[in-house]
């Protein structure tokens, strides 16, 4: 009787638990807010236990099913593979997004990008922290320290 309780058991909770995987996304590309459909298996059923990743940040999951999810190209996505995390376990698709900038809107202007954001330390600055603000693997704060101590 145990012997039987813990098969069971542990088909139940493999079913529960099974690796998610990414088997196919449309579109392949598009501009920041373009919706992804995301094909695969073991995929939470609750949107919000979905966590998917377009390089180094965050999608919003607007529906999900156990084998599709539908979400919205982040501003800041670079071109890596798309990731889902279900479960605790992560899953990673063989190709990247590829970024499109919406080329109907008419040449690069001033206007094609964010306001510019300066940021005020004060004349003394005594501390500065260093980290990977970004993402991509490289401490971003010591090119912003030399650039502090060095403009004139």
């Amino acid at each position: 009787m145990k012997r039987s309780v813990f098969i069971v058991t542990s088909l139940v909770t493999t079913q529960l638990f099974a690796q998610p995987t990414i088997n196919s996304f449309t579109p392949v590309s598009g501009p920041i807010g373009t919706l992804v459909n995301i094909s695969g298996s073991n995929f939470s059923t609750n949107a919000s236990q979905n966590i998917v990743y377009f390089g180094a940040v965050s999608a919003v999951v607007s529906a999900a099913t156990s084998t599709s999810l539908t979400v919205t190209v982040p501003p800041g996505a670079t071109y890596q593979p798309i990731t889902v995390t279900s479960n605790n376990l992560t899953a990673s698709s063989s190709l990247p997004f590829n970024v499109t900038f919406n080329g109907n809107i008419g040449p690069f202007t001033s206007n094609s990008f964010l306001p510019k954001n300066n940021i005020t330390l004060g004349k003394n600055p005594f501390a500065v922290k260093t980290g990977d603000f970004d993402g991509d693997g490289y401490r971003d704060a010591g090119k912003f320290f030399y650039h502090i101590h060095h403009e004139k």
